[in-house]
């Protein structure tokens, strides 16, 4: 049911905004990343079996040369948009 999906910059700001805003989240270790398999989806399929559904929010903090970064799901383009939007705003008031 999942069909779209954005990749953002991982910062405290965001996963706080994430809860904040009541977003699913779950994580994955880059560092357990067996060797040769594939990030995007080794690393999706952990948080989501951690999570026991797919959450709206993917995160991870890197490893040794892989950038850490926030995937935010949805069923459309359109939700994601809006999920992202609604984390710009609860991010923007911060400042």
């Amino acid at each position: 049911k999942i069909r779209a999906g954005l990749n953002v910059r991982f910062s405290p700001e965001i996963l706080s905004a994430c809860k904040k805003l009541g977003l699913t989240t779950s994580t994955f270790d880059r560092n357990r990343e067996p060797r040769g398999a594939k990030t995007m989806v080794w690393g999706t399929e952990q948080a989501i079996r951690k999570a026991g559904k797919v959450p709206q929010i993917i995160f991870d903090r890197g490893a040794p040369g892989k950038e850490a970064m926030v995937r935010i799901l949805g069923k459309s383009p359109l939700e994601v948009a809006s999920m992202a939007l609604r984390l710009a705003r609860e991010i923007w008031k911060r400042f």
